[in-house]
This record gives structure tokens, sequence and C-alpha cells, in this order.
């Protein structure tokens, strides 16, 4: 599995669309490559580490409440049976997905965090991660990348 590294344009992508405090998917145009997280709580001005925090929290339940097949495969059939709930904590683990940025926003009627990932994940009949051993050395990664030794993932070569 690659590393998730922070990225300060998937960042810019995903605070410019909190900040139309519209709770719907921007378009694909408006983030080429890019997955999509959103979270909104009728709280105003929450502290936003609190507010990021429960976004992620929830978003990861959904790996508690409805797990993942055994052969880890998104299939259309899963997807649809529980409703697209299961897309975000996907979108998070998908394996081919390393970039991360997120934009958080108060509005009107409500908190908003956006996070954009990249690249995109949620291909349907795709593993949404490789069942395996943690790396030990360069080899054991994809091409482009080198194994971190302190936390057993790969890491983009630099």
């Amino acid at each position: 599995m690659i590393k998730m590294e922070y990225d300060c344009m998937l960042e810019r992508f995903a605070q410019n669309w909190a900040n139309k405090c519209v709770f719907a998917h921007s378009s694909h145009y408006e983030r080429p490559n890019q997955g999509q997280n959103l979270y909104m709580s009728s709280f105003t001005n929450p502290d936003p580490r609190s507010l990021i925090h429960t976004a992620v929290e929830k978003w990861w339940q959904e790996l508690e409440e409805f797990g993942t097949p055994i052969d880890n495969v998104l299939t259309p059939e899963l997807w649809d049976l529980k409703g697209k709930a299961i897309g975000h904590y996907t979108q998070m683990a998908w394996d081919r997905t390393y970039r991360l940025g997120c934009g958080i926003a108060n509005c009107p009627k409500m908190s908003y965090v956006v996070c954009h990932y990249g690249p995109a994940g949620n291909r349907k009949n795709n593993k949404i991660y490789e069942i395996g051993d943690p790396c030990e050395i360069d080899d054991d990664c994809p091409i482009g990348t080198d194994c971190e030794k302190t936390t057993s993932l790969c890491v983009i070569s630099k």
C-alpha cells in the first residue's frame, strides 16, 4: 500500500468547493481524477479539529457497519446494495490513492468538510486494496515507490 501524503493542491480544490456551502458532490470536471468525501454538521462554528475528526470517524464507520467481501472487490452489487454508503470508506482505503487534501467551511446553516483524494478510487470491479504483508524491501513495492522501513508502507520515490 502506498503511504498517504497531504497535498496542498488537493486542499485548494477541496476548500474552493467547501466555500460554496453546497452539500453535494462537485462534478468530475471540477476535480479531475480526484475522489471526494463530504461531511456536514448542523453545528455552526465548531472546533475545526473536532469537525474533521468526526468526519473521518463517520467515513470509517462504514467499514464497521457494512464490511467488505472476502475478495475485497468493489462490485456494482456491493455499491448498489449498500446505497453507496461504503464509498467514503473505500475511497480512504483505496490502495492506489496516495494524496489527500481537505477543506473546512463554516456555512450559514452547517459546518462542512470536503476531502479530495488523488488519484480517485472507487473503481467498480477492482480491489479496494491488495491484501498482503507489509513491505520489507523496495522490491515489495510497486514500480516508482520505495519501502519506508519505519512504517512498512510504500512511498513515492524521490
